[in-house]
């Protein structure tokens, strides 16, 4: 899904139903004046990779 809302020009937010923000393109973010994401990181500082995320594997079922 991500990769065919990355293509558009509209903003688009993907929001949890706890109501925290799980991502947006980069129309949405440049629409609410945001210039910085965030790099999630593991606690021993080595950057997570994109694809795939540690939930994207557990919901795989690695």
């Amino acid at each position: 899904m991500r990769q065919i809302i990355v293509g558009i020009d509209e903003g688009v937010i993907l929001i949890d139903p706890d109501q925290s923000m799980l991502w947006a393109n980069d129309a949405a973010l440049a629409m609410h004046g945001v210039n910085e994401r965030c790099q999630l990181r593991y606690r021993n500082n080595h950057v997570v990779k994109a694809d795939p995320t540690p939930i994207e594997r557990v919901v795989a079922g690695d």
